[in-house]
């Protein structure tokens, strides 16, 4: 039922998973402890800095035709092997690890999740096989050759997931980036219908799919998500959640194809709903990239997939710079004269305290990782990518982010 929650009531967390919790964020859900971090001193930091750190980082991230996310894993995700390879717009790095990845495919035409060095591959219900077809379209534009055969099943593993334009996913977790949150029922998710609209309008232009209707199709059904009464985007078609990462598929078409998806009235709306997030001297330190559409966090057992999702963390409320910036930037594409000045103020944030790239920031002002985010989630090649969109949206290198 549309304007639903994904279950009539929470799941009862008990006092094990209780305690597991604010074990895992040293008492949070208790007391106040003061972050540690501290900015090096480096003086001046601009835009100019900021696209080196996020170079770097990104770099960090490659060996031969690997990619990895970063932080303490070694594995290579296939999300966090786009965007990275995405963010250093290097053609042969990004070739070497698409033909990784391809030689990964499932027989029945499914792009692996995530892989081990050697050679075991794990699938999810999720969005790894549409970025794919998005890669393919961004090598094929970029003149690399390619094998014709994993696109192909690819594109038909896709089309098989589709119905009447719309993508649906499976009941439970594990059906995109936000992987700890469960679904009661198969759904049609935001941030995975954008990408998959705009997997369609490259499958056209690359001459896999014949069908001009069913990229409209696809497209409306996008569009279907924003929901008048609410003057949002939701996180999906059930439910009445609200999930900065739902503005993706717009942004891309914009940096992609020069095109969006979505009008400028919903992005606005879906922007202004969003939960923004403001350290106490008044400075934008990102939006919740999840709340209740009243601004308030989950109720941590929504996400029962990990013990990290307290008030303020992970993803339950954390800020997220990859979501934030495309979030920001689609809105400036489409006109948005304010959001070009959060971009850069949601750059400052993500450097203010601790001068790396992180998975995401901690919102909760109790939180001891707050403004920063766990140590060990750190050095996020994924988060590069954010610089592209400042390029995108005609920030200068010599724009200062810290001085």
């Amino acid at each position: 039922m549309k304007g639903t929650i994904i279950r009539t009531r929470p799941l009862s967390l008990g006092r094990r998973r209780f305690l597991a919790m604010i074990a895992a964020t040293g008492g949070t859900l208790l007391t106040r402890v003061p972050a540690t971090y501290a900015a090096p001193d480096e003086g001046a930091f601009t835009m100019g800095s900021f696209k080196d750190l996020s170079l770097r980082t990104a770099r960090s991230c490659v060996s031969e035709d690997w990619i990895r996310p970063g932080g303490p894993y070694h594995e290579m995700y296939t999300r966090d092997a786009f965007w990275i390879a995405q963010a250093l717009r290097d053609t042969d790095v990004s070739t070497k690890a698409y033909k990784r990845i391809a030689g990964q495919q499932y027989t029945n035409g499914q792009i692996s999740t995530m892989m081990f060095r050697d050679g075991t591959r794990e699938r999810k219900d999720d969005e790894s096989s549409i970025l794919f077809i998005i890669w393919t379209y961004i090598l094929w534009k970029a003149g690399v050759r390619l094998s014709s055969e994993p696109v192909f099943k690819a594109w038909a593993y896709i089309d098989g997931q589709a119905k009447k334009g719309k993508y649906i996913t499976g009941s439970g977790t594990f059906h995109y980036w936000l992987d700890t949150l469960a679904f009661g029922t198969p759904d049609n998710i935001s941030y995975v219908q954008g990408l998959y609209a705009l997997a369609t309008r490259c499958a056209r232009l690359m001459g896999l799919e014949s069908s001009p209707a069913k990229q409209t199709v696809a497209e409306d059904a996008y569009r279907s998500l924003y929901k008048p009464e609410l003057g949002t985007m939701t996180l999906s078609e059930n439910t009445v959640f609200l999930d900065v990462s739902c503005l993706v598929g717009d942004y891309l078409s914009f940096h992609l194809l020069g095109q969006p998806i979505l009008s400028p009235e919903m992005v606005q709306g879906t922007i202004n709903a969003f939960s923004p997030v403001f350290y106490p001297e008044g400075d934008f330190l990102g939006f919740m990239v999840t709340s209740t559409t009243s601004g308030d966090y989950l109720d941590p057992s929504w996400l029962p997939e990990s013990t990290d999702n307290v008030y303020g963390e992970y993803q339950n409320g954390g800020s997220w710079l990859l979501y934030d910036a495309m979030a920001l930037g689609a809105a400036a594409l489409h006109g948005d004269p304010n959001a070009r000045v959060l971009l850069l103020a949601r750059f400052r944030s993500e450097i203010q305290k601790d001068r790396a790239l992180h998975e995401y920031l901690s919102t909760h002002p109790y939180s001891p990782h707050y403004g920063v985010g766990p140590d060990f989630r750190r050095d996020y090649g994924w988060s590069a990518f954010a610089y592209l969109v400042g390029e995108k949206v005609g920030l200068p290198n010599e724009e200062p982010v810290l001085a």
